[in-house]
């Protein structure tokens, strides 16, 4: 398909190559992202732990940006919910960088509710189950606890287009990802 043909959404969420690196504690820091990463070092253009602005602690979350989306995309799948090494206990929590409720192209996103995931779904699971069939969707996350990393059995898909998010909930809810069906409704944003 010829980059023209390519919905400015598409080839928007195409564009990302940075990713989302999340449950991060207060001891690692740009230096030992960098060593998280050491596989795809060549491929790493660089990282940042982001800081709480007024006691400067680590906020537990950072990102690695990488040369291509391409190249983020395998970084994802292949280290996703593995074990970090240094780290005992803890696993890597990856998805797509977000820039506000809306990607810096300015297109605004449309978000449905997932219930029921079983405890192996991952962001890129839903991300991959619903962009089977739908051609607009940004990111998908599932809601870990933030102490143990466990899924909590929902998450979030975001699409860019509001016909296809109001499909979704009626076709995909009660569909199976995994050995769940899942429960899909309108996202109600946050207040």
């Amino acid at each position: 398909m010829s980059s023209s043909a390519v919905p400015r959404t598409a080839m928007s969420a195409m564009s990302v190559k940075t990713l989302w690196v999340g449950g991060l504690e207060a001891h690692m820091d740009e230096s030992f992202m960098y060593a998280m990463f050491n596989d795809f070092k060549s491929v790493l253009e660089g990282v940042k732990v982001i800081r709480d602005k007024e006691s400067g602690q680590a906020a537990g979350y950072g990102f690695a940006d990488f040369s291509s989306h391409a190249v983020a995309e395998q970084v994802m799948r292949t280290l996703h919910n593995q074990p970090i090494p240094g780290a005992p206990g803890k696993k890597y929590r990856l998805n797509w960088a977000q820039f506000g409720a809306n990607d810096r192209s300015g297109v605004i996103s449309h978000s449905v509710f997932v219930g029921d995931l079983s405890s192996d779904t991952t962001d890129y699971m839903l991300e991959e189950c619903f962009r089977q069939r739908y051609g607009t969707i940004l990111g998908a996350r599932v809601v870990c606890d933030p102490a143990t990393g466990a899924s909590k059995g929902y998450g979030f898909v975001r699409f860019a287009d509001q016909f296809e998010r109001d499909r979704a909930v009626t076709e995909m809810n009660g569909v199976y990802l995994s050995n769940r069906a899942m429960r899909v409704s309108m996202a109600v944003p946050k207040k």
